[in-house]
């Protein structure tokens, strides 16, 4: 009855994973891309602090930390990166432009001349950030993800996730 029990639940492991819920997935537009980018962000839980520096622009409030970035295989150039932001149904994406960040604003960002990351090398950004006007309490699941190409041209993938959470840090 047990052994029955078990196989059943393992079963249920293999089909669906051990959490089958569809916050886990990747957007849609990033599913079919192969892992090849280490994504590490220096805090995955951020507390907002005030922004003292454009809140006019972007907001009163900033969750601030750093984010590196390593290839798996190869020699990689970034040719784009971004966020999703997690609406409780889905990733939804946005970026203080509207539009994936790119190339350039890689290579400026993580002092990475032409976007190109070597193999065994990291890169970081030391001030990635995400603003608002608002402090809500909420807990907000944010995931990065980078786009790389190789010299063949095939594209590679990386994420990882932060959750900003809605409260001043103390």
């Amino acid at each position: 009855m047990i052994k029955g029990f078990i196989a059943i639940i393992l079963s249920i492991f293999v089909a669906y994973g051990a959490n089958s819920k569809i916050d886990n997935q990747l957007p849609k537009t990033l599913e079919n891309i192969p892992l090849g980018i280490i994504v590490e962000h220096s805090k995955t839980k951020v507390y907002a602090s005030l922004n003292n520096k454009d809140p006019e622009k972007y907001g009163k409030y900033l969750w601030h930390f750093e984010t590196s970035i390593s290839t798996i295989k190869e020699d990689l150039i970034i040719i784009e990166f971004g966020a999703f932001i997690w609406d409780g149904k889905e990733w939804v994406f946005g970026s203080i432009y509207n539009r994936p960040f790119n190339s350039e604003e890689f290579a400026k960002w993580y002092s990475c001349e032409n976007a190109l990351i070597e193999k065994g090398k990291t890169v970081t950004d030391p001030n990635n950030w995400q603003k608002s006007n608002q402090l809500t309490g909420e807990k907000k699941r944010t995931l990065w993800y980078y786009i790389g190409e190789n010299k063949k041209g095939q594209k590679f993938l990386g994420t990882s996730e932060v959750l900003m959470i809605g409260e001043l840090e103390e």
